[in-house]
């Protein structure tokens, strides 16, 4: 039986997968899943906190709210921690979520260099 992400006392949590990612992530880098769970921003919480999400999205069909609901997060948060994560370790974005950031900024960059050629 798995302990509470929340409160680290036993419950019955095995049949939720995302739990069970949960745990596995926190143990790989050395954390308990209440640690994610915390307010906590220092990097190497939240580098953990964004590969959760990540994972989340790869392995299981949960929407963006029900993974952000497990760790007391937004869907914003997912969205954002999951792109990033996948950016910084150069790994395909989960479930094409839009989130290509390295398109986005190329087409930012575009745009911009097209604006200034234009006020010359």
């Amino acid at each position: 039986m798995m302990s509470c992400p929340t409160c680290g006392l036993p419950c019955a949590l095995d049949s939720n997968p995302l739990y069970t990612i949960l745990e596995r992530i926190a143990a790989k880098h050395g954390m308990k899943p209440r640690d994610l769970i915390a307010e906590d921003k220092r990097r190497p919480i939240v580098n953990a906190r964004w590969e959760f999400f990540y994972t989340a999205l790869v392995e299981t069909a949960a929407s963006y709210p029900t993974i952000g609901k497990v760790i007391k997060r937004d869907h914003t948060s997912v969205a954002y921690g999951a792109a990033m994560w996948a950016v910084n370790n150069n790994l395909p974005t989960a479930r094409n979520g839009g989130l290509d950031w390295r398109a986005k900024q190329r087409r930012n960059r575009e745009f911009s260099q097209r604006r200034k050629g234009k006020s010359k």
